[in-house]
């Protein structure tokens, strides 16, 4: 198929994704924050077995019950603490052979400016911005979202700050991995540690495709924040449709968004 083809169906597809008024909002402002700021005492069980399993950990032996309680805590961190010290090799590996590749020239960083909209639901709207400095493969960025609730009136902001190691795979395919915290401020302010892998795939000269996984970790409790995204280049300045979903355990706040930005 032709690649013009591919372009006109990705186009149109993530058009009427965004413009039709299919039932994908979802979202409670108070019920989000609640859900991804509960402590441990308040989560609920899974299964009925759980208590039978926490029952038999304590009746075993001390030494078993050593080894157990030294393991890392919740999936979250296991996570970290297997890829943590590979991702700071490849972060600083990364940036050694951009200085090394760019050592003839100083190259001129890259600055990125976006704001959104998302729908998240009839009475919910998300307002977000954008701030990133590239240089060469490596990202540093900023983003904070301000979510508004009309019926009860509410509010919920979620900030993070991340930093970003990208790695071509391709030479119109690019991933990359970035460490960072996130903020949740709502009726409290909550900070958590997050983990993030982003997707490039540039269809054309102009228009590409992104999506971007992030785990974030707080208060033991892990949120998946998923993005998607058709960016179409219009220098100095990009048109932006996706999608964005943040995942609790319980809860979501999902929907489209459109919005632009603007390249310095």
């Amino acid at each position: 198929m032709p690649i013009q083809h591919i372009k006109h169906i990705l186009i149109n597809a993530l058009l009427l994704a965004a413009l039709t008024p299919l039932p994908v909002w979802s979202g409670e402002l108070h019920d989000f924050e609640h859900d991804v700021t509960k402590s441990d005492e308040n989560k609920p069980h899974p299964n009925r077995n759980t208590h039978a399993r926490r029952s038999s950990q304590e009746s075993e032996p001390p030494s078993q019950t050593a080894e157990d309680d030294s393991d890392c805590d919740g999936l979250f961190s296991c996570f970290l603490e297997l890829i943590l010290s590979d991702a700071v090799n490849a972060i600083v590996s990364g940036i050694g052979k951009a200085a090394t590749s760019n050592s003839g020239a100083l190259q001129k960083p890259d600055v990125k400016f976006s704001l959104m909209t998302q729908k998240v639901a009839p009475d919910i709207v998300g307002t977000r911005y954008k701030f990133a400095l590239d240089y060469a493969t490596a990202s540093l960025y900023g983003e904070a979202t301000q979510y508004k609730e009309d019926d009860p009136k509410d509010s919920l902001q979620l900030m993070n700050a991340m930093f970003m190691q990208r790695i071509p795979l391709s030479r119109r395919l690019r991933s990359g991995l970035g460490l960072g915290i996130y903020n949740l401020l709502g009726e409290s302010s909550t900070y958590g540690a997050a983990l993030s892998i982003p997707l490039n795939y540039r269809v054309s000269g102009r228009l590409s495709i992104e999506s971007t996984a992030t785990l974030i970790n707080i208060n033991d409790n892990v949120v998946g924040d998923m993005d998607f995204a058709a960016r179409y280049e219009l220098k100095p300045m990009d048109l932006i449709i996706g999608y964005r979903s943040l995942n609790s355990q319980n809860e979501q706040l999902q929907g489209p968004y459109a919005g632009i930005s603007v390249n310095f």
